[in-house]
């Protein structure tokens, strides 16, 4: 089993990558972990463990910390088999900076530097998780693109989303946050693999095409 995870900032093309590589190669899709209706996702010990232990911190904690996320990302995990590629849309590298957007807006007390480090405890928890079990057959493809570009590209989508306009608006919190969120994943993660990409025009489309498709062939 390998799990290929996509990764990179709104609008760096991570859902025309996952369509080009399930036309070119034989993956089990699984969709990022924001699409799963809530009635069917089961806590997870770690998760409810934060929520218990900080809930008087925060006045939406669910919310601004992405816990709902957090399980339903585990619970999909947990569920794969173990004869087949699985390719994912978000991961290990997005989880901790998806509580921003419901940090701000649910206008929470908590100081930023003091939020982060409930934020990183559960990313680090979640990270132990992940480790005993995938770490070994995982391969993170991460996208960059310059600013313009994503903005041009967000602007262009068919549906708007108020998450749109909220990271166009805080789009330099973000790049912080993922800068350092992907720094202490590559060091826990030591025996997964990390490719970075930049992906802004055609020729960079098929280069991560071709060099994905390499490293399935290979051992990770």
């Amino acid at each position: 089993m390998k799990i290929i995870t996509i990764e990179g900032l709104k609008g760096s093309g991570k859902s025309l990558i996952c369509e080009r590589l399930l036309e070119k190669y034989n993956f089990t899709f699984i969709e990022k972990f924001t699409k799963i209706r809530t009635e069917l996702v089961r806590p997870v010990d770690f998760v409810e463990d934060i929520r218990r232990k900080y809930n008087n911190k925060f006045n939406n904690i669910q919310s601004s910390l992405g816990l709902f996320f957090y399980s339903a990302f585990f619970n999909r995990l947990e569920n794969l088999g173990d004869v087949s590629n699985y390719l994912l849309n978000r991961g290990m590298l997005s989880l901790p900076y998806f509580g921003y957007y419901g940090y701000v807006n649910s206008s929470e007390m908590i100081p930023f530097d003091e939020y982060l480090d409930v934020v990183r405890e559960l990313h680090n928890l979640a990270l132990d998780r992940y480790r005993k079990k995938y770490e070994e057959n995982s391969l993170f493809i991460n996208l960059e693109c310059n600013k313009g570009e994503l903005f041009r590209r967000i602007k262009l989508r068919e549906y708007k989303i108020p998450s749109d306009t909220f990271f166009i608006e805080h789009y330099d919190t973000y790049v912080k946050l993922n800068d350092m969120f992907e720094k202490e994943t590559k060091q826990s993660l030591s025996r997964s693999k990390f490719l970075i990409f930049r992906n802004e025009d055609v020729k960079d489309l098929e280069q991560i095409i071709r060099i994905t498709g390499k490293n399935l062939k290979e051992k990770l």
